[in-house]
């Protein structure tokens, strides 16, 4: 494997917009076939739509001030750019990470804190996706904490 450094710059993703917007849906629907309570399924309507609108500006759209927008993989080292402009630098991945052929999620730790980043196969060029994948099941990780 190199040890080249590597630079992903993450998109939008049309595919994630959907299947979010479709689980939320599905979470909604599953509440008011529960029968519970109206004032339970309008709070948990509430709660639901927050929660898509946080996921879609965070993964599907980027457009959050705290999405990452950025990947940049250096060794072990790796830094998140976010909307904002707040740079995550010697960020180290979690073990926690699920890699797909079309997806990647992994936690990254760094300055105390823990960032979940997920890729969508939509959100990079194909050849650039391949390439992460295998640098992040590559990638030593930290046991999380």
């Amino acid at each position: 494997m190199s040890t080249t450094n590597s630079h992903y710059c993450l998109g939008a993703s049309r595919a994630y917009a959907v299947l979010t917007i479709v689980a939320h849906l599905g979470a909604l629907t599953c509440l008011a076939a529960a029968h519970v309570p109206a004032f339970v399924l309008t709070f948990a309507g509430l709660l639901l739509a927050l929660c898509l609108c946080n996921d879609l500006r965070l993964t599907a759209w980027r457009s959050a001030p705290g999405a990452v927008i950025a990947i940049r993989a250096e060794r072990e080292q790796w830094s998140l750019l976010q909307r904002n402009g707040r740079s995550i630098d010697r960020a180290r991945l979690l073990t926690a990470r699920i890699v797909f052929g079309g997806l990647v999620i992994t936690l990254a730790s760094a300055e105390g804190s823990r960032e979940r980043v997920i890729v969508p196969a939509d959100a990079l060029p194909a050849d650039a996706l391949r390439r992460l994948r295998a640098r992040t099941l590559m990638a030593g990780g930290d046991e999380e904490r």
